[in-house]
């Protein structure tokens, strides 16, 4: 999926509910995308994936994306707008074919991967995601649902695991490589 401007996204037509049952049923999940920047310093955070309808705390499960030279996650951890945004930088430092990225999550547990390695590790809030998460909220690729955080660049690749993947899985999947021709 190219994304050359701003107002290119994918939605889905129905709410991610498979998604939010998988993770609710283990507690844990994993969002992995392959993706080439067009511009190493996009921010808003710029959306490369998430579960949402906004950019408002209480109107997003989910999403991954860059600010700059670094990663962005947010997740919501409890009702409302209580959520946990984490940074990880530097990620997005120089130009390359993709970068590969994982983020998993088990019950409070974060892990962020970059090309294969573990790059950054977090504790947040665990609430069950049943109690957290909006089931009717859209999978969005490349931009939020309001059309402002525009993800400018390449997705080759976006994965959501209903587990948390363990580090050679992630790793496999690193070294397996994306179409990124």
């Amino acid at each position: 999926l190219r994304i050359p401007d701003d107002d290119g996204v994918a939605v889905s037509a129905e709410p991610a509910s498979r998604i939010l049952e998988a993770a609710t049923m283990s507690e844990s999940f994993t969002v992995e995308a392959w993706v080439r920047p067009a511009d190493l310093l996009q921010r808003g955070p710029a959306r490369i994936v998430s579960t949402s309808e906004s950019t408002d705390l209480a109107d997003v499960n989910f999403h991954l994306g860059q600010e700059r030279s670094c990663l962005s996650f947010r997740i919501k951890t409890g009702p409302g707008d209580v959520a946990a945004w984490l940074i990880t930088e530097p990620v997005f430092v120089t130009a390359q074919p993709a970068w590969h990225i994982a983020v998993t999550y088990d019950r409070g547990a974060i892990d962020v991967f970059v090309d294969g390695a573990l790059s950054d590790r977090f504790d947040v809030n665990h609430v069950p995601l049943d109690d957290a998460w909006d089931p009717m909220l859209p999978l969005i690729i490349g931009n939020e649902a309001t059309l402002d955080r525009a993800f400018r660049g390449d997705v080759h690749l976006v994965a959501i695991y209903g587990r948390a993947l363990d580090e050679s899985e992630i790793a496999s999947n690193y070294e397996a490589g994306a179409n990124a021709g």
